[in-house]
């Protein structure tokens, strides 16, 4: 699937501006900052293209700044676009100001949350015969959203969220609890010092790679176990839930009444609004029948709420 140059700025430019921005702002704060943002986007860049050369889940569409060839290609904007959600997840959990160790948590389910929203009208699915051929292209029509990438659906897959494979939103939330405690571990370690160049490159390079190769061993055991739709159902409901229990009495007692962070919450209701708005206005809502449009509207509601949670009426910011 092929994108006209309108429709390509469309989708991908204010994700792209919103990650200039941000890369901006973290070279104003710091160097760690920096290395930080850079490195979410290289982490993102990496496990981006080591699944489309392997597993071949999915496949992405052109979208007009592509790094490699196609098939094996990942659009400039999915890194950065990466890059943001995380660091947007982070500045909320600092903002609540929750214990140390709970961040990563929280900043895995906020992401996850927004997927559950944004892939099922970013993306769209494609039956195929089996993995490892792509699904660009093929005799089945793409199903669903608008496209942006296509999820490759092998005979007998069941284990889906409007058309989205569930493996999906299990590495999301594993994926980021893991790469926000890597990078919050990288800046802790250099704290009170005056790293060098070179230190600080090592100390993010290491954090980071540890981060890739937990997320690897974590989804390859995945695969090998979760082998049945229930099982797929039953492990994110049971690793979501798990989180939630943790989380929920720090959240009580977490700082409210925050100044607002305007970049974090522009970025994310960009995403929310016009996104949710349109997953209904396409008619995805109404073929995917009531239950699962009112699951969606729910998935909505849980992510604006967790993006006003620092905001919100409660232990106010000193």
């Amino acid at each position: 699937m092929r994108f006209t140059l309108l429709q390509s700025l469309l989708l991908t430019g204010p994700t792209l501006a919103f990650g200039a921005w941000f890369a901006h702002r973290a070279r104003r704060e710091s160097r760690t900052a920096l290395f930080a943002f850079i490195g979410l986007a290289a982490y993102a860049f990496s496990l981006e293209l080591a699944d489309v050369l392997t597993t071949q889940d999915y496949s992405y569409s052109d979208l007009g700044l592509m790094i490699g060839r196609a098939p094996a290609w990942v659009p400039l904007e999915v890194p950065i676009s990466w890059a943001v959600i995380v660091t947007c997840a982070m500045r909320t959990s600092d903002r609540l100001a929750l214990p140390w160790r709970l961040r990563p948590l929280f900043d895995g389910l906020m992401a996850l949350s927004l997927d559950l929203v944004l892939d099922p009208i970013l993306s769209a699915s494609r039956a195929v015969p089996a993995l490892g051929g792509g699904c660009l292209t093929g005799d089945q029509p793409a199903l669903g959203g608008l496209g942006m990438w296509i999820w490759c659906l092998p005979p007998g897959e069941q284990a889906l969220w409007l058309r989205v494979p569930l493996t999906n939103f299990f590495g999301w939330i594993v994926v980021v609890s893991l790469v926000s405690f890597a990078v919050r571990h990288a800046a802790r370690s250099l704290e009170g010092s005056s790293p060098s160049f070179a230190r600080t490159a090592w100390v993010f390079a290491r954090n980071l790679l540890g981060a890739l190769v937990a997320v690897v061993l974590t989804l390859l055991a995945y695969r090998a176990l979760v082998t049945t739709p229930w099982m797929a159902w039953a492990v994110l409901g049971l690793a979501v839930a798990a989180v939630v229990l943790v989380l929920a009495p720090a959240m009580r007692a977490a700082r409210r009444q925050n100044p607002v962070d305007v970049p974090v919450v522009a970025f994310l209701l960009s995403m929310i609004l016009p996104y949710g708005a349109l997953f209904y206005w396409r008619g995805q809502g109404t073929e995917a029948g009531l239950p699962m449009a009112m699951a969606y509207a729910g998935a909505i509601g849980v992510i604006l709420l967790l993006t006003a949670s620092p905001y919100l009426r409660g232990t106010r910011a000193r």
